[in-house]
């Protein structure tokens, strides 16, 4: 749905307040009729914003409507809280979040503070979305070590087998010195 106000309010303040509280576009009294028209043609000739209740950063999902999360397509169990406290921030990405901030909104306004509730709750939440991905990584790091291990045992032997060659006083030159161009 498309917003078109309609007012007699025309300080800047007013117009920057009805902008950012999710109106289209801001029209000020008196106005001329065809301006109005204008304005209705130009907003529906713009194809309307597609709000979801689906948040996504990189492979994770937040269904707000569901209170369901998923990290690469596999659902994650996350408590009401830890719910709550995610889709605050996933809803409000890119701000700077004061611990106060997190609490009055997860908490009620009664909640006075002062632990490490908010911290403990972000604890819950690296450990549940984070855990897959450390433990794919640690997966790779040791395929990784595997393969380096096979790798240098081979050309550990490659190059033992040159210095051997290399030590042998029969070699010609030609094949010495190709060798030795190798081996450097």
């Amino acid at each position: 749905m498309r917003i078109l106000l309609l007012t007699a309010r025309d300080s800047i303040e007013d117009r920057v307040h009805g902008l950012d509280a999710g109106a289209d576009d801001y029209l000020v009294k008196p106005f001329a009729f065809e301006e109005l028209l204008a304005r209705i043609r130009v907003m529906l000739r713009k194809p309307a914003s597609v709000k979801t209740n689906i948040y996504r950063v990189a492979d994770l999902e937040v269904h707000v409507d569901t209170c369901q999360v998923f990290r690469g397509g596999k659902e994650i169990s996350l408590s009401g809280k830890e719910f709550s406290l995610l889709r605050y921030m996933i809803q409000n990405q890119g701000i700077v979040l004061s611990r106060e901030k997190m609490e009055q909104h997860i908490w009620n306004y009664d909640f006075t503070g002062g632990s490490n509730v908010i911290d403990v709750y972000i604890r819950y939440l690296r450990k549940k979305l984070l855990e897959k991905i450390e433990t794919s990584m640690k997966r790779e790091q040791q395929f990784t070590s595997d393969v380096a291990h096979e790798l240098r045992t081979p050309l550990s032997a490659m190059m033992l087998q040159c210095e051997d060659l290399l030590a042998e006083p029969s070699l010609s030159k030609e094949v010495r010195e190709g060798l030795e161009e190798q081996y450097r």
